[in-house]
């Protein structure tokens, strides 16, 4: 009996139960982003046997007269859609609309395509349609495979915070309000900095690595570079945080500098960490740093370059 054949005599109620069924956890409040990178990847990989499955149950749900190949075509065509519906519907439920996530469940659709074609072949179209199959899922680990090599790299360079040099850097920082590239201007280390330009003055423009935590501990000044682009200063404000998620304000670091136009070396000695109560922050676990802009104007620029800790 084809593959088919036995996904449709499971019963087309249980596809359309399952095929519901692997879209629910994808409507649920993420976790995932206060552990980091990794678990986010890991959470946007599993987009990939949901929607290999869904693919498979769309199979079963498809009326038996179709011929096999129309049925995969309809039900590859039918799960990328539900990929993209997910993705517009997903902010309704306090997610985050993201391309990768679109991308990781054509992926799984088309690699259960793949799959289903090759079962209805023989000899070497069996082997090239398995072999397309594994090639998709060896695609869909690379965003997975990128992070884990930047995250061994960031340890291996501390107490080098950021230097810019590779554009998988970027990763580590969530921007807000703000455009950031890499720049080869206003540059003291190495060929690159960073210039973020302000392009939403709503709430507090900004950007913040929050990666995973480290252990500052060793480290006894927190040191970086930066260049105020134009004729106006610019007032910025640094946070250290020690505790996940979002802490009061009573629970975090902050220090504002009022910076004139042109460059600046900034360094703070960590035995000045402290939260606004007075209490030092636990160096060993540092959940978050970030920069953000007070009281800018879209358009405001400014050049960060070589962000490091010195022991």
């Amino acid at each position: 009996m084809l593959l088919r054949d036995c996904i449709v005599s499971s019963g087309s109620k249980a596809g359309w139960l399952g095929g519901v069924l692997l879209l629910i956890p994808f409507l649920l409040p993420l976790w995932a982003g206060a552990l980091g990178r990794t678990a986010e990847q890991i959470e946007n990989l599993l987009h990939v046997p949901a929607f290999f499955a869904l693919t498979v149950c769309l199979v079963a749900i498809l009326p038996a007269r179709l011929a096999q190949a129309k049925a995969r075509w309809l039900a590859l065509a039918l799960a990328v859609l539900c990929a993209g519906l997910l993705e517009v519907v997903q902010p309704r439920f306090g997610r985050t609309a993201e391309l990768i996530d679109f991308g990781m469940g054509f992926l799984g659709s088309a690699s259960a395509f793949c799959f289903l074609w090759g079962m209805s072949l023989q000899g070497l179209h069996r082997w090239i349609a398995f072999s397309s199959c594994l090639v998709l899922a060896v695609l869909s680990l690379l965003p997975l495979g990128c992070v884990v090599v930047d995250q061994r790299h960031a340890r291996r360079d501390f107490p080098l915070i950021a230097s810019f040099e590779s554009w998988p850097e970027l990763g580590r920082w969530s921007f807000h309000g703000v455009h950031a590239s890499r720049s080869a201007d206003h540059v003291k280390t190495g060929r690159y900095s960073l210039r973020v330009e302000v392009d939403d003055t709503g709430g507090y423009p900004s950007f913040f690595l929050d990666d995973e935590a480290r252990d500052w501990s060793s480290l006894k000044r927190l040191c970086t570079d930066l260049f105020v682009e134009g004729a106006q200063p610019v007032r910025l404000w640094i946070r250290v945080d020690d505790l996940p998620g979002n802490p009061p304000y009573a629970e975090r670091f902050q220090v504002l500098h009022n910076l004139a136009p042109g460059f600046h070396s900034l360094c703070l000695d960590t035995t000045d960490l402290r939260t606004e109560g007075g209490r030092p922050l636990d160096l060993r676990h540092i959940h978050a740093f970030g920069i953000f802009f007070d009281g800018a104007e879209s358009g405001d620029v400014v050049y960060f370059d070589s962000i490091r800790g010195i022991q």
